[in-house]
């Protein structure tokens, strides 16, 4: 008996293996008390890199902004590096007021080491007026989201 949970929890590990997506759907970052919100939507572990996907809304009167060279990543202590943000172009990741935009990030880490994976905000900005798409001021600063492993 001893021997057959031995190896069901083995195989339950090799299943778990590093290249698995891994569901965080539940999880969600209020952004500047309420001003927005993300949602994540994935989190896959490729090795040496990870994945995050995120769905992002306004809840402020205008739109959120969120420069590509604020967000940096990692795991446990070891800070990564963003290498890819999805299909978003130009340096800003714009949120419009009550629209949800979707956006993914990879990011460049050490898999050796042990810890949660986070994603890090250095800062999310505002827009001046509805039809602007250029950061006007900061409303949050070091954003950080853990990501439970």
């Amino acid at each position: 008996m001893k021997a057959l949970s031995l190896i069901l929890t083995i195989l339950l590990l090799t299943a778990c293996a590093s290249k698995k997506q891994v569901s965080v759907i539940d999880m969600s970052f209020d952004i500047a008390e309420e001003k927005g919100k993300l949602y994540a939507s994935f989190l896959k572990n490729k090795g040496y890199k990870f994945d995050f996907g995120t769905t992002a809304t306004s809840s402020s009167e205008t739109s959120l902004i969120i420069n590509k060279k604020d967000i940096t990543c990692g795991k446990g202590e070891a800070a990564g590096m963003v290498v890819k943000y999805g299909d978003i172009k130009g340096p800003f990741i714009v949120i419009p007021k009550a629209k949800f935009t979707k956006f993914y990030i990879v990011c460049k880490i050490d898999t050796t080491l042990a810890g949660d994976y986070y994603v890090n905000f250095e800062k999310i900005y505002n827009t001046k007026d509805k039809e602007s798409i250029l950061p006007h001021e900061v409303i949050a600063e070091k954003q950080k989201w853990i990501l439970a492993n």
